[in-house]
């Protein structure tokens, strides 16, 4: 589990770096959101980032 949480670190912290290519606005609300729940949504917030992330190439970051 703790493993999961750096990776999950991670992934927001290389998405901090793309957000010049997303809404910064839009971003930043998730990341709100998965800070606050962050142990009931850890998994939906993964995957939401891989279906929002697709064409930045996030999945392998997250792999």
């Amino acid at each position: 589990m703790k493993k999961e949480a750096n990776c999950c670190e991670s992934v927001i912290l290389k998405s901090s770096s793309i957000s010049s290519y997303m809404s910064l606005r839009f971003l930043h609300i998730n990341i709100i959101r998965y800070i606050q729940y962050h142990e009931v949504f850890h998994t939906s917030f993964i995957l939401f980032l891989i279906k929002v992330g697709r064409s930045f190439d996030i999945q392998h970051i997250i792999m």
